[in-house]
C-alpha cells in the first residue's frame, strides 16, 4: 500500500502493488497498471480465520465469504480464488 501512496502522491514513477490496489478507483482513475505474470512469482496466499468463540455476526460474515456472494465480490476486487476454502 506504501509503494502505492508513492505513486500516487508522484513521489515514484512506478510501483509494484497488489492488484487489488491497481484496481481500486484511486489507482486506476490516476494511473496505468500491467499484471505481473503469475508463472513470475510463487503465490500470493492470503488466509482468513475464525477463532474459537467467535460472536454469531463474526460467524455469519466468514460464512458470507465464504459462500457464493462473497468469492464474487473478492474476485470483482482482484482476488483469484481456490476451488475450495482451505
Amino acid at each position: 500500500a506504501q509503494a502505492a501512496q508513492f505513486v500516487v502522491a508522484g513521489g515514484a514513477d512506478a510501483g509494484i502493488v497488489a492488484y487489488s490496489l491497481a484496481i481500486s478507483p484511486k489507482l486506476a482513475d490516476c494511473c496505468r497498471h500491467a499484471l505481473i505474470s503469475a508463472e513470475l512469482h510463487a503465490p500470493l496466499k492470503h488466509r482468513g480465520a475464525l477463532i474459537r468463540g467467535a460472536g454469531e455476526d463474526a460467524r455469519r460474515f466468514f460464512t458470507f465469504l465464504l459462500g457464493v456472494r462473497g468469492r464474487a465480490i473478492l474476485h470483482a476486487h482482484g482476488f483469484d480464488l481456490p476451488d475450495g476454502t482451505d
